[in-house]
């Protein structure tokens, strides 16, 4: 999606911006959107007042496991620094 190193500059730019967000909308359209109801800020807002200082967990980092717990999804990251202490999270760590 992105450029490791991108020295160039000028009129491509714009075409280059219009490639990488039609590769973003290309990407994301293999997933569900799913939109921020007001359960899931409330959700996201306990795990921030319950975990911020003891584990580092950050407002948007929160919203993650918010979201699963509030859709009953299993969340499948290899982070498992911010997400392993949340209780009724369903958590998957792969091997890979």
């Amino acid at each position: 999606m992105g450029h490791l190193a991108d020295s160039s500059f000028g009129a491509d730019r714009g075409d280059r911006d219009n490639r990488d967000l039609a590769q973003l909308d290309l990407f994301l359209g293999a997933y569900v959107i799913l939109p921020l109801r007001e359960a899931i800020g409330f959700r996201a807002y306990g795990l921030v007042k319950s975990y911020a200082k003891s584990h580092g967990l950050h407002v948007f980092d929160a919203l993650i496991p918010a979201t699963a717990i509030e859709e009953g999804l299993i969340l499948v990251t290899k982070n498992r620094k911010h997400f392993a202490m949340i209780d009724r999270l369903m958590l998957e760590i792969p091997p890979y």
